[in-house]
């Protein structure tokens, strides 16, 4: 937190330690000898070490971090972001090789961004920083974790200005060098009913489908969600942003890839892909999948099928090999007709273009 001194108001970071009962056992007091300096404590957590870590600001014009032992005497501090507008550090994390602080730097008046510092544990020395945000946006970062396989989840708020406080809630995902993505490719892949390539209210979406967007350095893919819609999230650069068909019944209406090229962040850049039915057929497939499987005990496999083709499919079935080492128990549909110890048919029915079950 923070004490001020009565006689001067000068403003130091306090660390205050106390008993199971709240008695207090310590105090220790962290500042410059300059009487103007206003510095605050915003977040506090207990190292790995045995120690204490700080973070909050020096007059709000830089992110502070402090260690200090278990007895509160300082082993070392940095100030970060100290070389622009100004910066206030919220939130604090440490990883198995860095400790991690998070907060707000000031670029102009009406544009501030999330913050992000890695530390060197023994030093304190910055191995690398970046910042978050949207132009002409206050974002602010409050709470920072190390991600299991490596980087750092940080959530705060942003708003269109400082006075408004918050607008929403900001989640920014890292990875371990701290490069995050913010530009969206967005869209619908579409049964063109009219043939005319352009997307109606009316036409129906197409689900489960390939979206690959490929680049010189590195590819992103999607798929479709129910109603047809994709949202690949994705770096900077220049992309050929494509869809792949399910099967060959389908035929593309307009140009089977787009080349795109977000090249600031946080754009959204949309492209409906819409097909056609050349051939009238149905395409089915089927699945199946357990978890753990133990000898002597009962197995669960989730049996899952499609129509992804052109047309409905009439009087479906689908037909269960079992393994040798495996023996039927029972299922959620009885089985029309059983062949020999192992093969099983389940009558389906109907299956309508572009659904399924299990």
């Amino acid at each position: 937190g923070t004490t001020i001194e009565p006689s001067t108001n000068k403003a130091d970071i306090i660390l205050l330690k106390t008993d199971l009962d709240g008695n207090e056992l310590w105090s220790e007091q962290f500042g410059t000898p300059n009487p103007d300096t206003y510095e605050e404590g915003q977040d506090l957590i207990a190292t790995n070490d045995g120690n204490f870590l700080m973070t909050g600001h020096s007059d709000f014009k830089s992110v502070l971090v402090i260690k200090a032992d278990s007895d509160g005497m300082e082993i070392w501090r940095n100030s970060l972001a100290d070389t622009l507008v100004g910066a206030i550090g919220q939130g604090l994390t440490e990883s198995n090789d860095a400790y991690a602080v998070t907060g707000i730097v000031e670029l102009t008046p009406s544009n501030a961004d999330i913050y992000i510092g890695v530390l060197d544990k023994s030093t304190g020395f910055e191995l690398w920083s970046a910042t978050y945000g949207k132009v002409d946006y206050i974002d602010w970062g409050r709470s920072i974790i190390p991600r299991v396989n490596g980087g750092y989840a940080i959530t705060g708020y942003n708003a269109e200005a400082i006075i408004i406080g918050g607008n929403d809630m900001t989640l920014v995902k890292t990875d371990i060098v701290g490069h995050t993505y913010t530009n969206y490719l967005q869209g619908k892949v579409y049964q063109d009913e009219l043939l005319d390539c352009d997307l109606q209210p009316f036409e129906d979406g197409l689900k489960d489908w390939l979206v690959i967007a490929e680049g010189p350095e590195r590819t992103f893919y999607g798929t479709t969600d129910e109603n047809g819609f994709y949202n690949l999230i994705v770096d900077t650069g220049q992309y050929v942003l494509k869809v792949i068909p399910e099967n060959g019944y389908w035929s593309n209406c307009g140009a089977t890839e787009i080349s795109i090229y977000p090249s600031s962040e946080y754009n959204i850049i949309e492209h409906d892909f819409g097909f056609i039915k050349p051939i009238q057929c149905p395409w089915l497939s089927v699945d199946a999948s357990t978890g753990l499987v133990i000898p002597g005990e009962e197995s669960v496999y989730s049996v899952t099928y499609f129509n992804s083709g052109t047309a409905d499919a009439a009087d479906a079935q689908v037909r269960v090999v079992l393994d040798e080492d495996l023996s039927y128990v029972g299922s959620s549909i009885p089985f029309s007709q059983q062949i020999d110890d192992s093969i099983y048919l389940f009558d389906i029915g109907d299956i309508p273009q572009n659904n399924g079950g299990n």
